[in-house]
Parts: structure tokens; C-alpha cells; sequence
């Protein structure tokens, strides 16, 4: 049986075997995590951000609504949109989103 190896406080001993099997095992758990988390943020960012561009393309769309006024038309300079029209159109281009309107 050998005796254990007596070195003075604060020596640093060599890296073993067992040790870079630990931090393989440590390295396998925190990376995944790490991704996890910035993803997270990336995902929870875009959120908010859509959020906040539906949110703006909505009060301009109401504002149009509750003032009743008219957007002019883009294709016939001169003339004005009709009042759901330029709802339309102002909700599609306050937002800096793909959005698709259904009116039935």
C-alpha cells in the first residue's frame, strides 16, 4: 500500500486522468444549458418585439378608427382610401411585420 504524497500548502498537483473525465462530464451538462439560455434570450427578444410591432400597428389602426379619418390611396394620387381601407393600410404599414388582414 503506498502512502499518500505529502506536498506543501498551496503546490499544484498534475491534472489526472480522473480529472479531465470530470470536466468532460461537467463540460457535457453546462454547454447544452449555455445554449439553452442565450436561445432563450434570442427567442424571448424577438417576442417582445413582435409584440411591440402588433401593439403599434393596433393603436394606429384604432386611431384611424375612432378619428374616422382617410388614408389617401398609393395607386390613384388625388383620391382617398375608404374608411376600412386605410385601417387596412395602416395597420399593414405601421408594422415592420409580415401581417395578413382577413375582412369578411
Amino acid at each position: 500500500m503506498s502512502s499518500p504524497e505529502i506536498r506543501p500548502y498551496g503546490a499544484v498537483s498534475s491534472v489526472s486522468k480522473w480529472d479531465s473525465g470530470a470536466r468532460a462530464g461537467w463540460a457535457r451538462i453546462i454547454v447544452p444549458l449555455f445554449f439553452l439560455l442565450v436561445f432563450a434570450v434570442v427567442d424571448l427578444g424577438r417576442l417582445f418585439f413582435v409584440q411591440m410591432a402588433l401593439q403599434h400597428a393596433m393603436r394606429q389602426a384604432a386611431r384611424l378608427a375612432v378619428t374616422g379619418n382617410k388614408l389617401a390611396d398609393p395607386d390613384n394620387p388625388g383620391s382617398m382610401l375608404s374608411r376600412v381601407d386605410s385601417i387596412i393600410l395602416a395597420t399593414l404599414t405601421s408594422a415592420p411585420l409580415r401581417v395578413t388582414v382577413v375582412v369578411h
